[in-house]
Order: structure tokens, then sequence, then C-alpha cells
């Protein structure tokens, strides 16, 4: 009975860390998604320049599919979610305004894009030639705490079998 309960408690620290390992925080969103952020220095339909914070000034391009607020203007604070293309373009994905109370500070990751540093946001480590690693250990974890209940389970059994 007593490898039963230590089982089931064992079982239930793996699945507790398994649930704690999503991140669901703005700051896990903004220090993983491929972004520029700085001073808007022209906008219209099809591209958006933008002075980075670290002195780059950064063409992007803009499609349908791009969502961008209605009031954006030259002079605005704001971060811009990007992809880049196989020949190197930047297409913005969303224009995110730096409005009063929203914090304008960000870690951010230095890609480098064609011979020369670029500094802007994008994923650590990524490379576009290889898969990004995202397999963790936690399925296995969980694989080992079944069987090791499963055998408490077994054990139980085969002693009260013995018994009778």
């Amino acid at each position: 009975m007593k490898s039963v309960v230590l089982s089931l408690f064992a079982l239930t620290l793996v699945a507790g860390t398994a649930l704690a390992a999503v991140p669901g925080t703005t700051d896990y969103l903004l220090a993983t998604q491929p972004m520029i952020s700085g001073k808007v220095v022209s906008a219209n339909d099809h591209k958006l320049v933008v002075n980075t914070d670290q002195g780059e000034q950064i063409t992007l391009a803009v499609d349908s599919r791009t969502m961008v607020p209605v009031d954006l203007g030259a002079g605005m604070v704001a971060r811009v979610e990007f992809k880049v293309t196989e020949d190197g373009r930047y297409i913005a994905k969303r224009v995110i305004p730096i409005r009063d109370g929203m914090s304008g500070g960000r870690e951010l990751a230095y890609a480098n894009h064609g011979g020369h540093a670029m500094r802007v946001a994008s994923m650590p480590g990524r490379s576009h030639d290889t898969l990004p690693q995202t397999a963790s250990q936690q399925p296995l974890l969980a694989l080992l705490g079944a069987l090791a209940l499963s055998a408490a389970g077994a054990l139980a059994l085969a002693r009260r079998f013995r018994r009778a």
C-alpha cells in the first residue's frame, strides 16, 4: 500500500512539473518573437521604415496581412514583429505602438544576416537551415512515472495472491 501511495505522489510531482513548464507570460513572448523596436520614420501601404533603438534604419515591407494600427505615423515608438523571406527581405507581420504606460524595454537577441551583424531581435540560436529543438524530457518522465505506478500495482496484486 505504501508503494502505491509513493508512486501516486511521484506521478503527481512529474505531472505538476510538466504543467509548470509551459510559458505563458508576455515577457516570454517578447523575448522569443523576431521583433525590432524603435521610432517610425515613415509608414505607408507598402513599406515601413524604422530607426531602431540600436541606431540602424530598417525598411520592412507591408502587405495586406500586416496588422497596422490606423493611427500609426512618423515619430511614434513601436515594436514590429516580422518575418524574413528567403531573399532576405523583412515583411512586417504586426506593428505594436508603445503608448503611455507600456514598457519599452525588452531583451533583444541579435542575428547575423548576410555576413554583417543585424541588430534586430530574433530567436536566439535559431538557424534557418535546421529545425528548432522543442522536445523536452517531460514525456519520458511521465512514462517512467506511469511505469513505476504500474509496477507498484503489480507488486501489490502479487502479494495479495501469494497470501491467499
